[in-house]
């Protein structure tokens, strides 16, 4: 069984066998699964693909389907989005301390679930050097607003070559999280019309003034440089 998504695929091979095959070799995101053990496998000389045993393997999509049938709805729950934001924040953590490497910017169609417990991201397009000397990333071929969720820098972007900030991902990382709550997109739509700040799409949720909460809204600040990712 093979499923296709943006460039990567997604191998059932017998007995449980799992194949990821990236769009593209990228080195650092693979050690950002391997050596992270988010993933328990093996990668060959290429670096394009990881091999691994796993219960499950599924899009975040599927994921959602599934959860809507479990659950009735399409958003998560706030235990289950702590999930995502281990695993996800550990992979980003690696890339960043132990490649130099970060995530340009954060889509659905990127996650990938693995046992109904981890999730990771596996753009490996989107995965970039970062420039330690001005902690910058250097953008020089032209993305749109659907190919991941931007920043307010990344908005006023007007030509390119250009250099943004890498805590563009951490924005980007928690419009992605606030998606996983609400089910939904009408935040972002809300946020590229008006530039509003994405976290009014939680302010009237359950987890609102929680640990959680808090760490959106710190990823979520429209200096680039007061951002971090805290759960405390």
């Amino acid at each position: 069984m093979i499923s296709r998504f943006d460039g990567v695929e997604i191998i059932k091979n017998k007995n449980h066998v799992f194949e990821l095959k990236f769009k593209q070799s990228s080195p650092a995101l693979v050690n950002s699964l391997l050596k992270t053990k988010l993933i328990k496998g093996h990668t060959d000389d290429t670096y394009s693909k990881i091999i691994f045993k796993a219960h499950s393997v599924k899009t975040l999509k599927e994921y959602q389907v599934q959860y809507k049938e479990q659950h009735g709805k399409m958003n998560m729950l706030v235990s289950d989005t702590a999930k995502a934001i281990r695993s996800l924040t550990t992979q980003l953590s690696y890339l960043l301390t132990n490649e130099h490497n970060t995530i340009l910017g954060y889509n659905p169609e990127y996650i990938i679930n693995i046992n109904d417990e981890t999730f990771i991201f596996c753009g490996s397009e989107l995965i970039v050097p970062l420039i330690e000397e001005t902690n910058t990333v250097m953008i020089c071929y032209p993305f749109s607003h659907i190919d991941f969720y931007y920043s307010p820098e990344m908005k006023n972007i007007t030509e390119i070559p250009v250099f943004i900030h890498y805590k563009t991902s951490y924005f980007s990382f928690a419009c992605l999280i606030i998606f996983l709550l609400t089910g939904n997109n009408d935040f972002y739509t809300t946020f590229l019309k008006e530039s509003s700040n994405p976290i009014q799409a939680i302010e009237n949720h359950p987890i609102k003034n929680t640990k959680i909460y808090w760490l959106i809204s710190r990823c979520l600040e429209e200096e680039y440089d007061k951002r971090v990712i805290l759960l405390i």
